[in-house]
């Protein structure tokens, strides 16, 4: 750990330096019970089906949504960090509101709007004035789910306009209600951030078709974005700058799914290919993973890796020979998917450079945190602001890369490599490198014997055990009937 605090310090104390905050998929779920009386999604119920009592900050890896002690705890600390370092931006990507998956208590409007001016106001409290603070559209903060109207976008401006100066939101006004999205233009460097409405490609949103490929002149709002960050992208080459990208929704496969509508995806990746030399890094939230992706070319073709540990450990040598030219990164979640985590990054800019120097990930420990609480419920001192998240996975530290760009990625999967084929006692392909990396995309969480998400409701229990019951006793029904026949067949037969 003090080897983290050191490069920390390194990391944090240039004066050129940019430090920013990735946060993401806050979830906020007021109606959270940490009663005995509720159901699988952490609701109060009078007809509870949990036999134990929910833990107080959180319940890791269950379909429940974080509770208002968890946002508060991780405000503080967010707030206490700031006696360390200095943020000049926090990249918000989306996802205030709780999911909709409880049928006994259905989100309202009212609910949704309210979670967002909740983060808003705690937004507000937390980060000073000099921070800029800039927010993307996440699948759960629109009215219906993973569709932004122009009505959810008129909502949502003026809900987030408070965290602008009046000339910030005469800049970003336009072309946020055109869309969902906007351009933020540094104006002490030659940094320029765009945040993007990931929902017009997004697959899950059902009121939009794919993307048009042929016709220039789509009024498809997935078309008009793209048309509109290309003229943004031209902009800022020609101005000598360069630019991160933000959003909610990654340009991925998850769950052996593709998240963009395929044509949609096949305009994006060509034009952040064709854009790479400008585009430092981008950052998505949604999948609550704290994980790395590379961009590659082939030919004219481009193409997304996802550095996930099954396939490092798998291709990595082949992934080292692939011409890479960007990357990006999903974010961990402050909603209990796994551990609760947010990142700290660093740029580092000069006249004519922006380079990514590394990340921090920082996570809370749910399982301490919840048996500490446990055990004394009424201390109003315990937690601490200053110990509920852990500085982890310090890509300088954790990770030896000097840089967080092309050739530190590269150096990573290399060290990788070497570990894996080196033997070992056991004579299996091993990397410790490999397994903290690992530890770092679930955002430190250990399962219990192993076992992930799979936390069964105790009236699924009883239906299995039922099913298996009834099953058993037709099996035995059917053996004895089929006894029974034969008997009959044999004496009918001795008697003929």
């Amino acid at each position: 750990m003090k080897s983290v605090w050191i490069s920390v310090f390194a990391l944090f104390t240039n004066a050129l330096n940019y430090n920013f905050i990735q946060l993401t998929d806050l979830h906020w779920d007021p109606l959270y019970s940490d009663s005995k009386n509720s159901n699988q999604f952490c609701h109060y119920s009078p007809f509870p089906k949990n036999s134990f009592v929910n833990p107080y900050f959180g319940n890791v890896a269950t379909e429940c949504d974080s509770p208002t002690a968890l946002i508060n705890q991780t405000f503080n600390y967010l707030n206490s960090i700031q006696s360390k370092y200095t943020i000049d931006a926090v990249f918000w990507t989306g996802d205030s509101p709780r999911h909709d998956r409880d049928a006994s208590v259905r989100r309202t409007v009212d609910e949704i709007w309210t979670a967002s001016q909740h983060s808003v106001n705690r937004m507000l409290q937390t980060f000073r004035p000099s921070t800029v603070i800039l927010p993307s559209i996440g699948n759960w903060d629109t009215e219906e789910i993973s569709f932004s109207s122009p009505g959810d976008l008129i909502q949502l401006f003026e809900i987030w306009k408070p965290l602008w100066s009046t000339e910030l939101q005469n800049q970003f006004k336009d072309s946020f209600l055109q869309g969902g999205y906007y351009i933020y233009n540094d104006p002490k460097s030659s940094l320029s951030v765009i945040s993007l409405n990931t929902l017009a490609w997004y697959n899950e949103n059902y009121n939009l078709s794919d993307c048009d490929l042929k016709n220039k002149n789509s009024k498809h709002p997935g078309n008009i974005q793209f048309q509109w960050l290309k003229e943004m992208l031209k902009t800022i080459r020609k101005s000598n700058r360069k630019v991160i990208l933000i959003g909610h929704v990654p340009p991925i496969t998850h769950a052996e799914i593709e998240i963009y509508k395929l044509n949609c995806y096949d305009k994006y990746i060509n034009l952040v290919g064709k854009y790479s030399d400008i585009i430092v890094t981008q950052y998505y939230g949604h999948v609550n993973r704290d994980m790395m992706y590379a961009i590659t070319k082939s030919k004219s073709d481009f193409s997304i890796i996802p550095f996930s540990k099954k396939i490092l450990k798998k291709d990595v040598g082949s992934i080292q020979k692939q011409s890479m030219i960007g990357h990006f990164f999903t974010g961990p979640s402050i909603v209990p998917y796994y551990n609760p985590g947010f990142r700290l990054g660093s740029l580092n800019i000069t006249q004519n450079e922006i380079e990514l120097i590394g990340h921090i990930q920082y996570y809370a420990d749910l399982e301490r945190l919840n048996k500490d609480h446990k055990v004394d419920p009424d201390d109003t001192n315990q937690p601490k602001n200053s110990t509920f998240y852990n500085p982890t996975c310090s890509t300088i530290d954790s990770f030896q890369m000097r840089k967080l760009n092309i050739n530190g990625i590269r150096s990573f999967l290399s060290r990788i490599q070497t570990e894996l084929s080196t033997p070992n006692l056991k004579n299996k392909p091993k990397s410790t490198l490999l397994d903290s990396y690992g530890d770092c995309i679930k955002v430190q969480y250990q399962p219990a014997n192993g076992v992930e998400h799979l936390k069964l409701d105790q009236w699924v229990i009883y239906t299995i055990v039922f099913a298996i019951t009834v099953i058993f006793s037709v099996g035995i029904w059917i053996a004895i009937k089929g006894f029974r026949s034969s008997t009959q067949y044999e004496q009918l037969s001795e008697q003929a």
